[in-house]
């Protein structure tokens, strides 16, 4: 017997069942059909309908209900952690990450500005800019797969080894976008082979700054302690010129005139904003600032009697064998300093064009220390001149007139020393016009330290003096590592040499001798 099914049309599967006059019911395919009264899906055969009709079961969910909100769970803690992650990067990191695709599509680049020239009182150049060729890397530019293959390449131009590039990449990281230089001053075969290197290696650059070129004639480099040099900037004092802006790549003054003078010299970087493309090349300028040059400076040395004073110092110290020695000529009238000749002397184009080290060792441990200014860092008893002060402090003081004599000897003894005059026999007698003309030493011990009846300036007052024109003070010299010199006193050698001030160390000092 036939089961009745109640059926809904809308919930029949693929299509209609026909029925055939026979009774008989088939259908092509299966159908699935929801029985009304508890609206639950069975799977129908219509051929064995008739006979198993009290056999259907119901197929049902193959998973369990738990297993299922298991994985909703799973599913639901993944999404979240997406959205969060998302949110994370968008509103905490997304300015820090917009800022590194733009520095992957917009550069700022330096424009170095030119650096002052020096000329002499005369306009005779003394130190001119000249092209170089360097080369450099822009790290953020390497492919990181290849900066081993690069590296080789590289030091087989630059006196580097792979490994010291390598490092060299690896410590400019913070500064990545920056063109870091690995080797200065190539020779045009080793510029155009880096030019070659640049066309397969995106990040490899050929640099082309300017370089101080020293216009010294051969022989003649005193100049060399006037004028200094340029360097690179310390890794310590890095962070203080970039703030000022300086670029990591930049030189600046390290001695002489250069280092006095660097902000001036300096001038102003210029920079431009350019967009490039995934190998770092420039495609097109977006904005730029022009670079302000430095300032020229022109000195009051006349190159001309540098040269004079220089040919004269060698000579007279090659007549006594000697090999150090110093000059320096004033104008009298304005103080302008027309020549300073220290020797030995040094090529500055050794500092600017990038010193190896086997010069450098050379010049560190040469015993006539050629990189010395002993001009005005090295301390030497005054000598003579020094009778000038002391004959003005006697003159201030009234301890003497214009009339003033005192006979002159060859000398004066005080118990077992005696302290001679320069001239044997004496000069006879002196006043204070003949005491400064002869520089008789006689007339300045007596009034300096005293002698029988006459009681001397003394050391306190002769160091008073001395202070008020200004010894032991620095003049202030537009030039570093000026020394302030030094006026002993009683004090000082009983505290530092654990000795009493004796009067012979008032005589020796009346006439710029001793401690002073």
């Amino acid at each position: 017997m036939r089961s009745k099914i109640n059926v809904d049309p809308f919930f029949l599967g693929d299509r209609f069942v026909p029925r055939k006059k026979n009774g008989a019911q088939r259908i092509i395919r299966k159908s699935f059909i929801r029985r009304s009264t508890n609206s639950r899906w069975f799977e129908v055969d219509s051929l064995s309908e008739q006979k198993n009709s009290s056999d259907n079961k119901s197929l049902g969910l193959v998973v369990s209900r738990k297993t299922i909100n298991l994985w909703l769970a799973v599913l639901l803690a993944s999404l979240l952690i997406l959205v969060g992650r998302t949110a994370y990067l968008q509103l905490w990191r997304g300015s820090y990450f917009s800022s590194i695709a733009e520095g992957n599509r917009l550069r700022i680049r330096d424009i170095k500005a030119n650096r002052g020239v020096i000329y002499d009182r005369h306009r005779n150049l003394l130190v001119e800019n000249v092209p170089g060729f360097s080369l450099a890397i822009v790290p953020v530019d390497l492919e990181k797969e290849k900066q081993k293959e690069i590296a080789d390449q590289l030091s087989a131009i630059a006196e580097k080894s792979t490994e010291e590039i390598l490092q060299i990449i690896a410590a400019a990281l913070p500064y990545s976008y920056q063109p870091i230089t690995i080797e200065e001053n190539l020779t045009q075969d080793q510029a155009m082979l880096v030019e070659i290197l640049a066309s397969r290696y995106p990040g490899v650059i050929l640099k082309i700054d300017n370089t101080r070129d020293y216009l010294a004639a051969p022989g003649q480099l005193s100049l060399s302690h006037v004028l200094g040099y340029p360097g690179k900037i310390e890794e310590d004092k890095l962070a203080e010129y970039l703030v000022n802006g300086y670029s990591i790549d930049d030189y600046v003054g390290k001695a002489g005139l250069e280092l006095f003078y660097e902000r001036v010299l300096k001038g102003e970087n210029g920079k431009e904003q350019v967009e490039v493309d995934a190998t770092g090349q420039a495609k097109e300028v977006l904005a730029s600032k022009k670079p302000i040059p430095g300032q020229n400076l022109v000195l009051t040395i006349d190159s001309d009697l540098q040269r004079q004073a220089e040919i004269a110092l060698k000579r007279s110290l090659g007549a006594f064998g000697k090999k150090k020695g110093a000059v320096v000529v004033l104008d009298p009238n304005s103080g302008e300093v027309l020549a300073l000749v220290n020797l030995p002397a040094f090529d500055n184009n050794l500092f600017s064009q990038g010193i190896g080290q086997e010069d450098f060792s050379a010049l560190i441990n040469d015993p006539n220390q050629p990189l010395f200014n002993r001009a005005i860092s090295g301390e030497y008893p005054s000598g003579s001149t020094f009778k000038l002060i002391v004959a003005a402090a006697a003159l201030e003081e009234g301890l003497i007139t214009s009339q003033t004599s005192f006979q002159s000897v060859g000398g004066i003894a005080v118990a077992s020393w005696f302290f001679e005059d320069w001239k044997a026999g004496g000069h006879g007698w002196t006043n204070i016009y003949k005491a400064i003309a002869e520089s008789v030493n006689t007339f300045f011990y007596i009034i300096g330290g005293g002698y029988e009846e006459l009681t001397g300036l003394g050391v306190s007052r002769i160091r008073e003096y001395a202070e008020k024109f200004g010894l032991s003070q620095k003049l202030g010299i537009d030039l570093p590592s000026e020394a302030a010199g030094f006026l002993p006193s009683k004090e000082w050698k009983e505290g530092v040499k654990k000795e009493r001030w004796y009067i012979g160390d008032t005589y020796n000092l009346s006439i710029g001798q001793g401690d002073i």
